[in-house]
């Protein structure tokens, strides 16, 4: 048998290969074990090294924040710091942030962030508060770009300005076209513009900026006098501790248009300011007066209205349970009475907030005539005054009336009288059935007590001709 002999060159080669194979074996582990390492998701915390007080007016923010490595995280792995106003983000790397404490300064810009707050005595109410807030977050970004929030936002307040806002606590305040129309000589304005104490939001609370300075003028327009000015700090005032709102007692005497401003602030946060515009109107004046001195009834009474060109709007009350509607215009008015009695008519006028009034008195004693027969009646009317056919007489010893239709037929007839007055009216029907609209002639024959014996036969009622009649016509309608 032949021995093969491997020459030296041989094994040398053979040596180089299996050891480089082996070595190819030992690290392909560790090329898996790398891509692992950088698919890791990195994780960090955030806190603050300590809650800060309530800041104060300020352009900018700064705070110490702690930075802390929860797992995957290498000087490489990018930071982005989220402020919370819209503002861009600021990036920064582990390497730059971590075995210290960091510094997060930052400007904000002065806009409100919207928290509202109620005060007394009004929980309706809604009030801005002074402080802006925002939320600082982060997020870290891993060898793949992918993005993680962290969970630990933190709350920033950046306390401006106070929105400066006031209103008028008097009743029948009217706002139109951006002024304000009043009928008071006394107003309670309140000064609306600080937050309500001890708001609650999260584990913060909000509390009333007292170092505030407030200045109220009130100038009259038409002469620039200054009628009202007080200045003061909040913290000079006896403003309730469970409150922010604190109102002012103003008196303004004489009408006409004022501008009422309100202007608070201090050093730190500047100043701001809001105006409006008040017209105080006095009672307006109004006026009428009876075209005719009459004492007797029925009559047709005429009002002429006299009122000032100031009166918007009128109401007229005639005494008897009749009340006109709002008449948006200077009008005269007439009205007819049918009763004797006393009756007190009012005119009620009304510029833009105020309302005045004027009122006279007329006594009806008499009858213009002993007997009055009216001419026309509606059935169906809702004022019962008119439903009936009846006339209008007093002292009456005897009477009778009779209704007729044009062909002759009599309808109905009553002689009921009671304390010298008829008692009954005619209801517009015949044996229970309604007649129809149209013209019907009356017939009355009567005798009035004047203290003659027997008394006096009534001559009738004047007709169109001027001759008394005991016969007319009059009309039904339906």
């Amino acid at each position: 048998m032949t021995q093969k002999i491997i020459s030296p060159l041989l094994f040398a080669l053979l040596f180089i290969a299996s050891n480089t194979f082996l070595q190819a074996q030992i690290v392909s582990p560790q090329i898996n074990d790398k891509q692992e390492t950088q698919g890791t998701t990195p994780k960090l915390s955030m806190t603050r090294t300590n809650v800060p007080d309530p800041p104060v007016c300020a352009s900018s923010h700064q705070e110490t924040v702690v930075f802390k490595d929860e797992g995957g995280m290498t000087d490489a792995t990018e930071v982005v710091l989220n402020f919370g106003d819209g503002s861009a983000s600021e990036t920064k790397t582990w390497l730059e942030i971590k075995n210290a404490n960091y510094t997060i300064t930052h400007p904000y810009t002065k806009t409100s962030c919207g928290n509202t707050a109620t005060w007394s005595p009004d929980p309706n109410t809604e009030i801005v508060l002074c402080e802006n807030c925002f939320v600082i977050s982060a997020t870290v970004k891993n060898t793949d770009g992918a993005s993680i929030a962290l969970a630990s936002p933190l709350d920033v307040r950046v306390k401006n300005t106070a929105e400066t806002k006031f209103s008028f606590l008097n009743d029948d305040i009217l706002l139109e076209n951006g002024i304000y129309y009043a009928c008071d000589s006394v107003y309670d304005i309140a000064n609306e513009s600080l937050a309500a104490a001890n708001m609650v939001k999260g584990a913060i609370e909000y509390e009333c900026n007292r170092e505030t300075d407030v200045s109220w003028t009130i100038v009259k327009v038409d002469d620039g006098s200054t009628v009202y000015s007080k200045n003061y700090t909040h913290l000079d005032t006896d403003l309730p501790q469970d409150s922010c709102v604190d109102v002012q007692t103003v008196e303004i005497l004489d009408r006409g248009t004022y501008e009422i401003t309100l202007t608070q602030g201090n050093a730190e946060c500047g100043t701001n300011s809001i105006t409006k515009t008040l017209e105080v109107q006095f009672p307006p004046e109004v006026e009428f007066t009876i075209l005719d001195s009459i004492t007797c009834y029925p009559s047709n009474f005429f009002f002429i209205n006299e009122s000032t060109a100031e009166v918007e709007k009128f109401v007229w009350d005639f005494g008897d349970g009749s009340i006109s509607d709002t008449i948006a215009a200077k009008e005269d008015s007439e009205h007819y009475y049918t009763d004797g009695g006393e009756y007190t008519i009012v005119l009620h006028g009304k510029n833009k907030v105020c309302w005045n009034s004027k009122d006279t008195l007329i006594i009806l004693e008499r009858l213009c005539q002993d007997l009055y027969v009216p001419n026309a009646f509606i059935p169906e009317s809702d004022q019962e005054l008119f439903r009936y056919f009846k006339p209008v007489a007093q002292n009456l010893v005897e009477y009778r009336m009779e209704i007729y239709n044009v062909q002759g037929r009599r309808l109905w007839v009553s002689e009921e009288v009671r304390a010298g007055m008829p008692v009954e009216g005619w209801d517009g029907t015949f044996d229970g059935k309604p007649c129809v609209q149209g013209t019907y002639i009356w017939k009355i024959f009567a005798k009035i007590d004047d203290g003659t014996p027997g008394g006096r036969v009534w001559e009738g009622q004047l007709d169109k001709t001027d001759k008394k009649r005991p016969v007319g016509t009059l009309t039904l309608i339906r």
